[in-house]
């Protein structure tokens, strides 16, 4: 009874920053003053939205990072406009992966002349030139009828411009890898 009790207020709280973090990205923000916001905190946020159906999948998300930055390391953001932001890359990198079975992907931090870069890479092959030249487009799209506006991308790279920064897919390696920068507070 007493393990029930514990797993019921283990599940009541993970709903709670679920809901918290929905709350963030549901909202109009576009207006909002910038905020000094730790860069983790705004991964954990975007993974507590994306994780189950990641989990679903036994998908594997995980970060990485240099061993200098911690929840101390801060940029000035609109945090909703951010993580709006990354779960629409972590929501992209899912759709492309979600059938492997050993899928997964990683968010790499790192920080080079104050400036934090942020990848968001998954086991997914390399895009295609074609499609990498026109899918920062608005409503271009490679998913079928229904499943997608084609504005994900187009959006995103205008947050992050907004935000002094740029979003751009990296097309060398192996994967699909997409960064964006932000700068250092």
């Amino acid at each position: 009874c007493q393990s029930d009790l514990m797993q019921i207020e283990i599940n009541c709280l993970r709903i709670d920053k679920l809901i918290k973090s929905l709350k963030s990205i549901s909202r109009k923000a576009d207006q909002d003053p910038f905020e000094d916001v730790s860069v983790f905190k705004l991964i954990d946020e975007a993974i507590e939205i994306c994780k189950e159906r990641f989990r679903k999948k036994r998908l594997n998300l995980y970060v990485r990072s240099d061993p200098i930055i911690d929840y101390t390391f801060t940029t000035k953001a609109r945090p909703s406009e951010i993580v709006q932001v990354l779960v629409n890359l972590l929501n992209n990198s899912y759709d492309a992966i979600c059938n492997q079975d050993r899928g997964w992907i990683r968010i790499n931090v790192s920080l080079a002349y104050e400036i934090y870069n942020i990848e968001v890479v998954d086991s997914g092959a390399k895009i295609e030139a074609d499609v990498a030249k026109k899918m920062m487009s608005p409503f271009f799209t490679t998913k079928p009828t229904g499943k997608g506006t084609g504005l994900g991308l187009s959006v995103s790279k205008q947050i992050i411009e907004n935000h002094y920064g740029e979003l751009y897919y990296d097309p060398n390696g192996d994967n699909t890898r997409f960064v964006f920068t932000l700068p250092k507070s």
